[in-house]
């Protein structure tokens, strides 16, 4: 099995079988829960899950449809030296294919001081999904008393197709 997790979880060198490496992985994983998360959320009562998969952005959508989520927020990579949302990562993956709003909470988010809401930005390139967010978007928008920022989403190629052709 491939080394996952911030330290990295590995089974025991004693696991023979898939079933002991899962077993021994799904045990690490809770136990990294409880000592990471958990303190990061005092008084709240938490459920916890490990859930073995080499994608994480398929096991979070998995976790979305069986949950039916109403949002799923996630923050930046601790991977490399950029600690920030990169395409081609778990967050693009899931941009693109969760089946719920998707939040992405930049590094040092939780540590802001950041008042109240004051604009909500929306992508909207036409699509009945991007229709969706911006129904959404204004939801929120009126629900915190914010700006709502609509931003136009255009392919180049195709606004370009045929440009200095007859």
């Amino acid at each position: 099995p491939r080394v996952i997790g911030d330290p990295p979880l590995k089974a025991a060198a004693g696991a023979r079988t898939w079933q002991d490496v899962c077993s021994d992985l799904e045990r690490q994983g809770l136990q990294a829960l409880a000592d990471r998360a958990l303190p990061l959320l005092p008084g709240l009562d938490v459920e916890r899950e490990a859930i073995l998969d080499d994608s994480t952005a398929r096991a979070l959508t998995w976790l979305c449809e069986r949950e039916e989520a109403d949002m799923l927020v996630l923050g930046p990579t601790h991977r490399g030296k950029l600690g920030r949302l990169a395409v081609g990562a778990t967050a693009d993956r899931l941009l693109n294919g969760s089946p719920c709003p998707v939040a992405l909470a930049p590094r040092g988010f939780a540590g802001l001081d950041r008042g109240p809401i004051r604009t909500i930005g929306v992508g909207y390139d036409g699509s009945e999904a991007s229709s969706l967010a911006v129904r959404a978007g204004a939801e929120l928008a009126l629900d915190h008393d914010a700006e709502l920022r609509l931003i136009g989403v255009v392919d180049p190629a195709t606004a370009f197709a045929g440009f200095g052709h007859p």
